[in-house]
């Protein structure tokens, strides 16, 4: 049955959040952070100033209105108050440097505009470019304006600028504009100027009628067609023209004259009045105006005269306007009493209509003087040609004045009906002190909510397009193959060691043999059991594999192969996968010898295989083979798989998986048949038919599928049943309390390893460098750098690029930083390595009654009986009571008889740097007898085995000194004390190494210590794999992972340093560590740098790739 589309969403979205969630997060953090930046630093600072209005009810308002204003009234306010009309007044009316803020400092972006420009550019058309005026307009109303329409009739104006006085500025203009067209003067002046058109365009109506007809009637009188020159053509259309823009200029002259009779009270037409002293300045204004008609008829606005005569044009207008608005008294409609308020701005008004008078009287005056002599160069033609230009240009200027007018009279009209009602002012706006955060605070959540959508729209992408794996429907739909089961996912044991991750997991026999996995391994068996009786042969040989890796398979197969020992069978386990084995980690066992060695040199059957259990075998990988495919392929494989069958029930193959390398695909052949392992929320849809496709192709019988990890979500859908039947009798309480153990055991855990991981590197970082200590540098990425210096007596190094560097008294740290400082002048991002590759400054001296007398190189703080050791301890007839330190111009004694035979540490001093240690001579005459009341016997490799006599029980380390230390092939790990028919095993290596002293056990009478010897490698490290130089390394105590790659000559081009493997015994038992040596070259500080011990292997693989 196929899932709803709801629940493959459901999914989606949960699969996004825990696998996909870095990719959302590097989707949020790319748009936000930049967006953050931009809006915190770069974005300018904005300022708001509010004003406050109330809108007075009329006396026409209906009752209803009056009290409560509906949303249809706030609406219709809302669209006068972003009128374009009333933003192009306030724009008229700002002072000078808040227009020029609102035409150079743009906030409102039209991009639809500027694209549809690039369009126009690309086509090679005209571009659509606003005058400043139109853009200080659009500006204002798009982005510098907010208004706010209560439903008590309060209007709140917010205006936005990037100074604070602008924004009090456009606040208050817009008040004052509001004010000015609130009023009842505003409204009659209004229903007067339509008055007026409608007037003018009646008559201009009329002359159009007349004009046609009169050109009608000369057309029909003539009886011809008049043809004019072409000169005279062009003069007549320059002539229309220059008509037409004089009737504009004339009836706009007739409007605003209207405008000022009416504000001084009577109805009279004329030219402005007043004071005397007046005139010089109009007279100026009309100057400058004739002048800059003058020159615009022979320049552009761009030309520097032009600008010149413009600016001197609004300086005399200013002036003009500030003289006339003080001896203005504006009588509108023959009012005498009015507010002061209102009064003022009327004022303001009149002034302003008076400069626009004489502007246009002089724009006029200059018209007719150009049309005069126009007329007069057209005399020369006919005196039929003169009569028909003239009605011919008569009834084109009238049908253009009757234009002109309709379009007055509807924008007169449509001003009259957007006039304000009453306003009163609440409170004007000042001038803010701080800026404002509205506009950081925008840009921040559209950063957020952007970068939100990014990433999540990625990911979502990102794992749609991945397709994995999730449910057994999903499996059925995609391959066609039964699934046979599906095994919940398991947690890991709380304390497993770690390089657990890569390691199969067994929970049919250990941890829980009657948990969920468990039973879903031996319904798994049974499926298979049932599958295999339908068949005509039955299933004896199984390959188990997956197509990618990291599935599963091998913790299936071997769970399956102990489900199937539980039904009494006899099973055989083939660890097949000879790239990427193990099995034998999960099992126990050593892969030294296996499949490798059977098919390769043909060893016995017997010798190839271990007994894991009852019932169960196991034949491990062996050592990595240089060719796996064919040796799979071969016919010893072939032969092998028969025997196999003829000893065992079952035999149970684990294979590399199918899309990585080839391997499994011969074996597919030589078995029954198939099993594919898929894991929840990984394995690719694509992944899964590819695999079947494979496999087909090369004939193998595929039983089914299995899917692993299932997740707990899942796992509750699936397993309902059996968590209620199971599980109900496990008390909460329980739970908790194991939960709280694990957590709180964990906890104490890793706080043990950060504080032995802190103490180890504080100790590492103590050592201070001295003089005649090899240093080995190293730059990685810079193989010509690399170098071994010694330091020179006065304690300095010479490297290259560096020059000189004093590195006495510097530790290894201080020195690498120094290193990496002035490199950095030279090289691009050094990465600096320094080791120490022999102490020789840290010396001490023994002289007198010791085994071999001399200078010994020492670390940092090391005892003195360990110290002893290097010497090989004391000789014989050494005075151990009378023994002394020199340290400087100071002796101190030593009574090492104490230190060795009363184990009294408070004798076990710590040695200094050029410390000489002296153990004289017996005196003669003293007697031996009172040290021969104790008998001991020390055997194997040590400098003076024998029997020696103690007066008490000692220390391990003690006895040894007396016999003179291990000598070199000593296996320090694997020493011992027989006491009567007891063993007791004592890890030397770690009480000298590690200083831990329980290995330091306590020697009784007639104790024998035995140090057995070790092989080549008990006291050295081996290399070997894709190194330059691999072999034996001596001084492993010295050494560490890259201390011992850089000895070996460094990587070669085929190695694989992230999947390296260092072998380490542990007492009886081989220990394999997966380290990943990458990760610690480019992180030293994150990824501990392990030490070496006597005997660890470390094999550096070759890469697959």
């Amino acid at each position: 049955m196929d899932q709803p589309k709801s629940s493959e969403y459901v999914r989606l979205l949960r699969r996004v959040a825990t696998n996909r969630w870095r990719l959302v997060l590097a989707g949020f953090l790319a748009v936000a952070l930049p967006t953050i930046v931009w809006a915190v630093f770069l974005t300018p600072d904005t300022y708001e100033a509010t004003a406050t209005l109330f809108l007075l009810p009329e006396k026409s308002d209906p009752g209803f209105l009056r009290e409560f204003a509906t949303l249809e009234v706030n609406t219709l306010y809302q669209v006068i108050l972003r009128s374009r009309s009333l933003a192009q007044g306030v724009v008229e009316t700002l002072p000078k440097e808040s227009r020029d803020e609102l035409s150079r400092r743009i906030g409102f972006q039209d991009h639809a505009l500027i694209v549809m420009n690039q369009i126009r550019r690309w086509q090679g058309q005209e571009v659509v470019v606003y005058s400043p005026t139109e853009l200080a307009t659009r500006e204002l109303r798009e982005s510098r304006m907010n208004f706010n329409i209560a439903k008590d009739g309060t209007v709140t104006l917010t205006a936005t600028a990037f100074s604070p006085r602008v924004a009090a500025d456009l606040a208050n203009t817009y008040v004052e504009v509001l004010l000015s067209r609130s009023s009842s003067f505003a409204r009659q002046q209004a229903r007067g100027t339509r008055e007026l058109l409608e007037s003018l365009f009646t008559q201009a109506r009329t002359g159009q009628v007349d004009a046609q007809d009169a050109l009608r009637k000369f057309q029909s009188q003539t009886g011809a067609a008049v043809k004019l020159p072409d000169e005279a053509r062009v003069d007549l259309q320059r002539l229309t023209q220059l008509e037409t823009s004089l009737s504009d200029v004339q009836v706009s002259r007739e409007i605003a004259e209207n405008r000022l009779n009416y504000l001084k009270g009577d109805r009279k037409s004329g030219p402005p009045t007043g004071d005397a002293s007046v005139q010089p300045v109009r007279e100026r204004v009309a100057q400058l105006e004739a002048r800059l008609d003058g020159l615009k008829e022979k320049y552009t606005e761009q030309h520097p005269l032009v600008q010149v005569a413009r600016a001197d044009l609004q300086e005399a207008q200013e002036r003009l306007k500030s003289t006339v608005q003080g001896q203005q008294t504006p009588r509108p409609g023959g009012v005498v009493a009015l507010k002061p308020l209102e009064a003022a701005q009327l004022s303001k008004q009149m002034a302003d209509l008076e400069v626009e008078i004489i502007s246009l009287q002089s724009r006029e005056n200059g018209l007719q003087a150009r049309i005069a002599r126009l007329k007069k160069s057209m005399a020369t033609m006919g005196a039929r040609e003169q009569e028909y230009a003239g009605l011919a240009r008569m009834a084109e200027t009238q049908a253009k004045l009757t234009g002109l007018l309709a379009d007055k009279v509807t924008a007169a009209r449509i001003s009259e009906q957007a006039q304000v009602r009453g306003i009163h002012v609440i409170d004007l706006a000042e001038q803010p002190r701080q800026p404002s955060s509205k506009r950081p605070l925008k840009f921040l959540l559209f950063g957020l909510l952007g970068g939100l959508g990014l990433g999540v729209a990625t990911a979502v992408l990102r794992e749609y397009a991945s397709r994995v794996i999730e449910t057994e429907q999903e499996v059925v739909a995609a391959s066609g193959l039964p699934v046979l089961g599906s095994i919940p996912i398991a947690r890991p044991l709380t304390g497993a060691p770690a390089g657990t991750k890569t390691t199969p997991m067994i929970f049919v026999s250990t941890h829980d043999p009657h948990s969920l996995q468990a039973d879903s391994c031996r319904a798994i068996r049974t499926a298979i059991d049932c599958h295999s009786l339908g068949l005509e042969h039955p299933i004896k040989t199984l390959l188990v594999t997956s197509p990618t890796a990291h599935d599963g398979k091998s913790t299936v197969l071997l769970n399956l192969a102990l489900a199937f020992v539980e039904s009494g069978r006899r099973v055989l386990v083939i660890d097949a996968d000879l790239r990427r084995s193990s099995l034998h980690r999960a099992v126990g066992v050593p892969n030294e010898r296996g499949l490798v060695d059977m098919l390769q040199k043909g060893v016995a059957w017997p010798e190839g295989f271990r007994g894991v259990a009852t019932g169960f075998d196991f034949l491990p990988s062996g050592i990595k083979a240089a060719n796996p495919g064919a040796l799979l392929s071969s016919r010893h494989m072939a032969e092998l798989l028969d025997q196999a069958r003829e000893r065992a029930d079952l035999v149970l193959i684990d294979s590399p998986p199918v899309l990585a390398v080839s391997d499994c695909l011969p074996l597919c052949t030589k078995v029954d048949g198939v099993l594919l392992v898929t894991r929840f929320g990984t394995t690719q849809r694509r992944s899964l038919i590819r695999a079947k496709a494979m496999l087909e192709k090369v004939g193998a019988h595929i039983v089914g599928v299995v899917v692993n990890g299932l997740s707990p979500r899942e796992t509750r859908r699936y397993y309902a049943e059996y968590n209620h039947y199971v599980g109900s009798g496990k008390s909460r309480r329980t739970r908790r309390r194991k939960s709280m153990k694990s957590f709180f055991s964990g906890l104490l855990i890793v706080l043990s390893v950060l504080g032995s991981g802190i103490t180890a590197r504080a100790a590492e970082d103590e050592y201070r460098i001295g003089a005649d200590d090899v240093l080995h540098i190293i730059v990685w990425d810079n193989k010509e750098l690399e170098q071994t210096v010694v330091v020179r007596p006065d304690g300095k190094i010479s490297y290259p690029l560096a020059g000189e560097i004093q590195a006495q008294d510097l530790t290894v740290p201080q020195l690498t930083e120094e290193l990496t400082k002035r490199l950095s002048t030279a090289v691009k991002n050094p990465n600096v390595s320094v080791m120490v590759q022999e102490i020789k400054s840290y010396r001490v001296h023994f002289v007198g009654k010791v085994v071999k007398p001399g200078v010994y190189p020492i670390k940092a703080g090391t005892p003195l009986l360990q110290a002893l050791t290097l010497a090989g301890g004391t000789s014989e007839n050494a005075d151990l009571t009378a023994a002394y330190i020199i340290r400087g111009n100071k002796t101190l004694p030593v009574d090492l008889r104490k230190l060795v035979q009363q184990a009294d540490l408070s004798k076990n001093v710590r040695l200094e740097r050029d410390d000489t240690i002296v153990v004289p001579e017996i005196a003669l005459g003293s007697s031996l007898q009172e040290m021969q009341d104790r008998r001991i016997y020390v055997l194997g490799k040590v400098t003076k085995p024998g029997v020696y006599n103690l007066k008490e029980d000692v220390p391990i380390l003690h006895a040894l000194f007396l016999a003179g230390g291990v000598v070199e092939g000593g296996d320090l790990a694997s020493a011992f004390i027989i006491r009567g028919k007891e063993k007791i095993p004592v890890d030397l290596w770690k009480l000298i190494q590690k200083g831990d002293v329980s290995q330091n056990v306590m020697v009784k009478h007639e104790d024998t210590i035995v140090i057995p010897a070790g092989g080549e490698l008990q006291n050295a490290v081996y290399i070997m794999g894709e190194v330059l130089k691999p072999g034996v390394y001596s001084q492993p105590e010295a050494l560490s992972l890259l201390k011992l790659v850089s000895l070996a000559g460094g990587f070669t081009k085929y190695a694989a340093p992230g999947r390296a493997t260092l072998v380490r015994r542990d007492g009886d038992k081989k220990v394999l560590l997966k380290v990943d040596l990458k990760d610690i070259m480019n992180d030293p500080k994150k990824y501990e740098d392990l030490a070496l011990r006597p005997g660890d292997v470390l094999i550096v693989p070759e890469r697959l790739f």
